[in-house]
């Protein structure tokens, strides 16, 4: 054989065996594009299983402090009527006719128990029935047998800051009848009902 052809024969192995080297080469690159592009679609999947979640959490959160506020605004609304609800009694009972107004204040100083001592009403309600107030207790107290002509209820020259109601004052004890104290008194008690009826 003549050399021209060996180196032929070897050209073409040499031919041959880098065309296959380069198959084999070129589908090693497929096989790891392909391992390279299912692993970017699973890391893109997962990328937007987590991000789906994480909204989903983001937007659980945002509903529940959504719903806190509005709890706490509808409470707040509540309140708020509730207080109306007890300032507007406290107006009904300030603005009650002078007859209602003494029958409403002489039971109510009846009911401290106390026979003698200074009654102290706002500077309107002195004026107006402050003295009948206190001559209809004494009357009763007298005919009661709980006081003396000597041992009474006398009116104040001093006056409160008040809407209503009294202050009862003998020596350094008092005991406060303002129409605000009273309303105060029952409003723990009361509002139950008040939600009741207005809720």
């Amino acid at each position: 054989m003549s050399i021209e052809k060996i180196t032929e024969k070897i050209r073409a192995e040499a031919t041959a065996d880098a065309a296959a080297l380069l198959a084999k080469v070129a589908e090693e690159n497929k096989a790891v594009l392909n391992k390279a592009r299912t692993q970017a679609e699973n890391i893109q999947k997962e990328s937007v299983t987590k991000a789906e979640a994480e909204a989903k959490l983001l937007l659980e959160r945002k509903e529940s402090v959504a719903q806190l506020e509005a709890k706490k605004l509808r409470l707040a609304v509540k309140q708020e009527t509730i207080s109306l609800c007890f300032d507007q009694a406290l107006d009904r009972l300030a603005s009650m006719d002078q007859t209602a107004s003494v029958s409403f204040l002489v039971k109510a100083m009846l009911s401290t128990g106390m026979t003698s001592g200074e009654a102290m009403f706002n500077e309107k309600d002195r004026s107006s029935l402050g003295q009948q107030v206190v001559d209809q207790v004494n009357e009763t107290l007298l005919k009661s047998g709980k006081t003396s002509e000597s041992e009474k209820i006398t009116l104040s020259s001093a006056t409160i800051q008040a809407k209503g109601g009294f202050i009862l004052k003998k020596g350094s004890f008092e005991i406060n009848s303002t129409l605000e104290t009273m309303i105060d008194s029952v409003r723990d008690q009361l509002t139950p009902q008040v939600v009741e009826a207005l809720f």
